[in-house]
């Protein structure tokens, strides 16, 4: 956090223009470093009074010992003096993540890949820890008549969108932009990828679920919705590590083969 703060005064020092539309959304006492709000308020007082705003300035009025977190400010805020030099700022960064992922080699028990995520066949265990008849889980997946339901509303929203439904078009993109990127993707991957994209096979749902209710099917809304909160209620024990016994585990939970509960 602080060095967010440090970040703000030292752009502000390199571009004191800004200061006013920094007033409109800081104040001094939003800052946890006390330095740094007293650096912010002197810019404000200074910039009202028509007075240049620079670190001399600052320095002279609040005391030699704000020089060097002046100067700190400095070195942490980016140097950005022209668009070029942002555009190649952007392209560096975007060139790094690029090879560091197209690089990667590396392996692990609980990856899986795109397809997986799709049906929910390969959970990641976080926490396993065994007792006398019991066992202890932490694991992360998607709820899976969620991830199986949402699904199964993806196809009406194809049709919708195909017959020119902007909403259906809108969600249906929505999801294949979180998805279709993965499919290219061949280093380690994992199912909390896709856990932007259940966001779309929510509001897919919900889509799927008004139209319903239009025509009068509450009763199906209602009862998947309470299966839904019911299934969360069921698999509570191993999203939280809550100990229960290995035959509910084993028996209750573990509904695909490869579910690590």
């Amino acid at each position: 956090m602080v060095q967010a703060e440090q970040s703000v005064i030292g752009c502000l020092m390199m571009a004191p223009e800004l200061l006013d539309k920094a007033r409109a959304v800081l104040s001094p006492a939003m800052f946890e470093a006390q330095p740094l709000a007293r650096i912010f308020s002197c810019m404000l007082e200074l910039k009202k009074a028509g007075t240049p705003v620079d670190a001399v300035t600052v320095v002279s009025r609040l005391g030699d010992g704000y020089e060097a977190v002046i100067r700190e400010c400095a070195c942490i805020a980016p140097r950005i003096g022209t668009f070029p030099q942002y555009a190649a700022i952007v392209l560096e960064n975007q060139r790094f993540m690029f090879t560091y992922h197209a690089g990667l080699v590396a392996t692990h028990p609980y990856s899986s890949r795109w397809w997986q995520w799709l049906l929910d066949l390969r959970p990641i265990l976080y926490y396993l820890s065994y007792g006398d008849g019991t066992v202890s889980t932490i694991g992360a997946f998607v709820n899976p008549l969620l991830c199986w339901g949402g699904l199964l509303a993806l196809p009406v929203l194809v049709y919708h969108a195909v017959r020119r439904d902007r909403t259906a078009l809108f969600l249906l993109v929505g999801y294949l932009a979180q998805v279709l990127p993965w499919v290219f993707i061949s280093r380690l991957t994992f199912e909390y990828h896709y856990f932007a994209a259940t966001l779309f096979l929510v509001l897919a749902l919900g889509y799927v679920f008004d139209r319903l209710r239009q025509r009068g099917y509450f009763g199906i809304v209602y009862a998947f919705t309470a299966a839904s909160g019911a299934l969360f209620a069921l698999f509570y024990p191993v999203l939280t590590g809550v100990t229960v016994s290995r035959s509910y585990a084993w028996n209750v939970l573990k509904w695909l083969p490869d579910w690590p509960f």
